[in-house]
This record gives C-alpha cells, sequence and structure tokens, in this order.
C-alpha cells in the first residue's frame, strides 16, 4: 500500500542501508532523501519534509530515519500542524514508543513557536508551545504544556 519513503537522514552515514534508494525504487516506490542532521534539525528540513508530504503520491507515505527519532518527531510535529491532529492526541503515540531527547524537544518548541506564530496571522487565539517538559501524573505522562494567546 506504500508508494513512497522519505528517508530523513544521511545515507551515506555508518550503518546506512547500503544502496536503500535502489532497493526502495527497485520496489516500484519512489525514494526521497532529507538529509537531516541527528542532533542539529532545523526548521528548513520540517518545511522540506511539509513540502514533499504535501506532493500527491501514489499509496501512503513511510517516513523513516536510522533509528526513527527523527521520523517520530517530524511525524508528530506533520500531524499536528499539517494533518490538524490535536496536540494531546500525538504526543502520547509518540511517548509511548519513546521520549524525545533535550535536543528533540528544543526542535519540536522551535518548530511549533514557528509554526504558530504564522497561523496567529489569522487568529488571536492560536496555540503557542510554552515548554516541553515531563512529569508523572495518574492518567500518564505530561508533555508539553500550552498557553492561548491574550
Amino acid at each position: 500500500d506504500y508508494g513512497r519513503v522519505i528517508f530523513l537522514a544521511f545515507t551515506n552515514r555508518q550503518k546506512a542501508v547500503a544502496n536503500e534508494d535502489t532497493i526502495v525504487t527497485n520496489l516500484g516506490l519512489q525514494f526521497i532523501n532529507i538529509p537531516v542532521e541527528r542532533e542539529s534539525p532545523g526548521l528548513a528540513d520540517f518545511d522540506s519534509l511539509a513540502a514533499v508530504r504535501q506532493t500527491s503520491a501514489v499509496g501512503k507515505t513511510l517516513v523513516r530515519s536510522k533509528l526513527n527519532f527523527r521520523a517520530s518527531v517530524f511525524g508528530c510535529l506533520y500531524q499536528i500542524l499539517q494533518g490538524g491532529t490535536d496536540l494531546d492526541e500525538v504526543i502520547p503515540m509518540m511517548q509511548s514508543t519513546w521520549v524525545p531527547n533535550d535536543t528533540r524537544q528544543a526542535f519540536m518548541i522551535r518548530v511549533m513557536n514557528e509554526k504558530v506564530s504564522i497561523i496567529q496571522r489569522d487568529s488571536n487565539k492560536a496555540p503557542i508551545l510554552k515548554s516541553c517538559h515531563y512529569r508523572d501524573v495518574p492518567e500518564g505522562p505530561i508533555f508539553c504544556e500550552r498557553v492561548d494567546l491574550i
């Protein structure tokens, strides 16, 4: 059912799947590489993913990275910002698999705040991500604290 694979890492790094682009295209799928530095993802990287995701694809899109940490964060952000999925629904799904490190948390805050500031031009009630932290509560972990703009 998949029509394309988006790989969010460098194809020439140690332990990368050799000839992954050829393997994927030989299976009849489109292979798109967006090389994202593991410890310094940027807003332009997210914008590249969003632009590709918004193009038509035959079938589903698989977004992956070397260990799928980048893919999880980028996918989570895309679902919230482009897919309209509620933050409180997406974050627990990601957390059920893994907890982002400080670099990825900071990246999520940066992207959310940048993208939400663009949305704010149309609505002064758009949520902005205030902080990203963890604390245990009986219902499960709390990841993001949101505030409404005045």
